[in-house]
């Protein structure tokens, strides 16, 4: 199941108000995420099943890198995974989560820039990562999104000018590029 990749790749399992995240060595849970209540996770009911739709784990400390199997949840509308101790880049697989709407990485050490990706992400609505290291510059694709209304990106090093393109954004109430180079 693809929380375990999340549980196997992070210390997640390792903080005592998330000791539930147990899987065994096959990669299943040991209790089901969501009859169970792990914390953090918030599921919904879709075709007379539950399904994860959300994983909020902010300030649980925990470290590791950020999964691509992660990305094989497909019901997940949120992602919280802010201040924590995770290292890693945003995978391109996150493009296969279709109704992902808010990713906050903040405060963990984000690798390279805002991936292109990002922007054609139908349902993106909130992008949040605030001084989590990210460089380079901001890319074009997100100017063309029709669903971004949030972007906090301050406190990275991010450099160069914002794009053109960033005026177009019909949905966009908030942007904040502020302590950036």
């Amino acid at each position: 199941m693809a929380i375990c990749a999340f549980v196997f790749s992070t210390t997640i399992g390792q903080v005592p108000a998330y000791k539930k995240w147990r899987c065994n060595g096959q990669g299943v849970p040991r209790t089901d995420p969501c009859e169970n209540r792990w914390p953090g996770i918030a599921c919904e009911e879709m075709g007379g099943a539950l399904h994860i739709i959300g994983i909020s784990i902010s300030g649980a400390n925990a470290g590791g890198v950020l999964p691509s199997g992660l990305m094989n949840l497909k019901t997940l509308r949120y992602l919280d995974l802010s201040y924590n101790a995770m290292t890693s880049e945003i995978p391109n697989t996150i493009s296969g989560l279709f109704l992902l709407e808010y990713l906050d990485l903040s405060g963990n050490k984000i690798e390279n820039g805002v991936p292109e990706i990002l922007g054609f992400m139908p349902s993106m609505k909130y992008f949040i990562c605030m001084a989590c290291g990210l460089d380079g510059q901001l890319p074009l694709s997100l100017g063309f999104s029709r669903t971004i209304m949030g972007l906090q990106l301050s406190n990275n090093k991010l450099d160069g000018t914002i794009p053109t393109t960033y005026g177009s954004m019909e949905g966009l109430v908030y942007l904040d590029v502020s302590l950036n180079q």
